[in-house]
């Protein structure tokens, strides 16, 4: 969801090659996965790139802080999916999405690491 980063430019893609799905931390959620499994099973797309980056907000997080400041608003708390290990994470996701049977070419799932300092897109999980 980090508006500092354009997916079509960092993959080489143009307008209508790819489908993006963004969210904070970009974690794999039932969101994620109904939104992907629309998209193999309807618009018969045939690979899943999962691309995290650096300087990520939902990383190291403080959930109890950021619900104390909502419950000041009288706002329900939320659970934000914050993590401390970024390499970590993008690899739970890939395993996540290559559980779902629902999902048609889970072979094809990669992760990536999106560095933002260095603009340059690394492969952490290989299909």
């Amino acid at each position: 969801m980090d508006t500092r980063i354009d997916p079509w430019r960092i993959l080489n893609a143009g307008v209508g090659d790819i489908h993006v799905i963004r969210n904070a931390g970009a974690l794999v959620t039932d969101d994620v996965e109904r939104s992907l499994v629309l998209s193999q099973r309807e618009l018969q797309t045939t690979r899943v790139d999962l691309i995290m980056h650096t300087e990520c907000g939902v990383l190291n997080l403080d959930e109890a802080a950021l619900n104390a400041r909502l419950a000041e608003d009288g706002a329900d708390p939320i659970r934000t999916g914050t993590f401390s290990d970024l390499e970590a994470e993008l690899r739970r996701g890939v395993a996540l999405l290559r559980a779902n049977p629902a999902l048609k070419t889970r072979s094809a799932i990669r992760g990536y690491l999106y560095d933002l300092s260095a603009s340059n897109l690394r492969l952490v999980v290989d299909a």
